[in-house]
């Protein structure tokens, strides 16, 4: 999200004259199909998401023919994880707080490389039907990281840019034990990936209701993860414990397209919504969407 705010030109064209803020609310669900049998411990689950982002721009030099600009932000959200589990209902709940940041040097020529980097912190804890309630607090953190190259090819108030990119994510969870004494590991979890694909916006300026930025972005996300594990032994046990997979977020194809209304040069408001559609062989992956509304004060 934060791309699309930050790399959106406002409807006059100019990218490096002003330092807009935003401020964004997020609501969105997944879903998560396991390519793995319930022997196997496979399950799919359900994520809905809740929450806001806060971001800015901090550094901007340059003109609007070639620039280095740094856009920052904050996001706030709450997570509620259902899996669809055959041996009992669980819930898992998450309060996450994260930093966002996109560094984009444009070259004159129109050449744009776009580097992006996150940090989240998830602090939360799951319940059990049957294990009566609260069993487990949990920690994690991620960390993510991807470039991006991309070229405009512009015809009018039209612009149209191939984009091609890639990133990694990791999540480390801490380790924790159970009300039952059960001791969890899970490994850390690497995840580098590949992305081609094409960014489009329109602008329509000066009408009645000010001036528009529409876009739309199309996205296919290659997954080159190996599956990561999860260790699980009892503390009475002495050392007794067993290893599953615990499945991969897989390949994927992405769009969205969003709207943003220049009400006055100081002022606009913003919509948006994403879909995400999985791609793997096997059928593993997440289908999601997001939606978001906001607005952003130009200074």
């Amino acid at each position: 999200m934060l791309r699309n705010l930050a790399q959106s030109p406002d409807s006059n064209g100019k990218v490096v004259d002003s330092y807009p803020v935003w401020l964004q609310y997020i609501n969105g669900e997944d879903k998560y199909h396991t390519s793995m049998g319930f022997l196997d411990y496979g399950y799919d689950y359900t994520q809905k998401e809740q929450g806001w982002l806060l971001g800015g721009r901090v550094l901007q030099l340059g003109d609007e023919h070639q620039y280095l600009t740094w856009n920052v932000g904050f996001a706030n959200s709450t997570l509620k994880i259902t899996p669809d589990a055959k041996d009992g209902n669980s819930e898992s709940h998450y309060t996450t707080y994260g930093l966002t940041s996109l560094l984009t040097l444009r070259h004159q020529s129109g050449l744009t490389l776009d580097v992006g980097a996150d940090a989240t912190k998830y602090d939360g804890y799951v319940t059990t039907d049957t294990r009566s309630g609260h069993v487990a607090d949990i920690k994690a953190y991620s960390y993510s990281g991807n470039a991006e190259v991309s070229y405009p090819f512009e015809l009018g108030n039209h612009e149209i840019s191939p984009v091609l990119g890639a990133g990694i994510q990791v999540l480390k969870v801490d380790d924790f034990t159970d009300v039952d004494d059960i001791r969890v590991h899970y490994g850390t979890i690497t995840r580098p990936t590949g992305q081609l694909g094409i960014r489009y916006n329109y602008k329509l300026r000066d009408t009645e209701l000010g001036n528009f930025v529409f876009y739309t972005n199309s996205y296919l996300t290659k997954d080159f993860s190996n599956t990561p594990d999860v260790w699980i032994g009892s503390t009475h046990t002495n050392g007794a414990s067993s290893t599953f997979d615990i499945g991969k977020v897989g390949s994927s194809a992405t769009i969205d397209v969003g709207i943003i209304n220049e009400i006055t040069p100081m002022f606009a408001i913003n919509t948006g919504v994403q879909y995400q559609q999985r791609l793997s062989n096997d059928d593993e992956g997440i289908n999601s969407w997001q939606a978001n509304v906001g607005i952003r004060v130009t200074f």
